[in-house]
């Protein structure tokens, strides 16, 4: 029974080292999020991340049209990021994450009226590749697409979260994103 107590209070000490060592907060924050404006000067996107929620209209800009996520470091050491796309109730990922250094991603479908060109559910624009590697304090405007509609997923919202490639519970979420085609009139 001695040796029981024991051992039960080195795992007690253990747990609370543990805890008191783990990151209290996360290693970036994402600070907006928002869309370009289509030929007329419209928003292709309402709401953001002040409001609790995001509408991004992905068809009335063509392909051109991309959302733009702010991200901060926010830790003291330099990060590389990596991004996973989530439905709003649910933890596991919905395809692989993008990074700097992923060219490939699982989770595609045919989008096109070519049915042999197979698009990716959730692209990150090669051009933000560079800005996934962020130093402390440092920030980066992501471009990104997730290229089908709500209505394709049982109206389920997304959400993004992005943080540190190698602990993703240390990164944040954005609000719930609707993927519409065209605002409703």
């Amino acid at each position: 029974r001695t040796n029981e107590r024991t051992n039960e209070r080195t795992n007690e000490r253990r747990r609370a080292t543990k805890l008191r060592t783990m990151p209290s907060t996360t290693a970036v924050r994402i600070t907006t999020i928002s869309a370009a404006q289509n030929k007329r000067g419209k928003d292709c996107f309402e709401g953001g991340m002040e409001t609790g929620a995001f509408t991004w209209f992905k068809d009335m800009g063509g392909n051109s049209n991309w959302m733009y996520i702010k991200v901060v470091n926010v830790s003291t050491q330099h990060v590389s990021l990596a991004l996973w796309l989530l439905y709003e109730a649910s933890t596991e990922p919905l395809v692989d994450p993008l990074t700097a250094s992923g060219s490939i991603q699982v989770g595609f479908f045919n989008q096109s009226k070519n049915l042999n060109r197979q698009v990716p559910l959730f692209e990150l624009a090669e051009e933000s590749k560079a800005g996934l590697d962020i130093g402390a304090g440092q920030s980066s405007t992501l471009k990104v697409r997730i290229n089908d509609l709500s209505s394709h997923h049982q109206n389920q919202r997304f959400i993004i979260v992005i943080g540190p490639a190698d602990a993703p519970i240390r990164g944040s979420r954005s609000v719930p994103i609707e993927i519409m085609s065209k605002p409703r009139v």
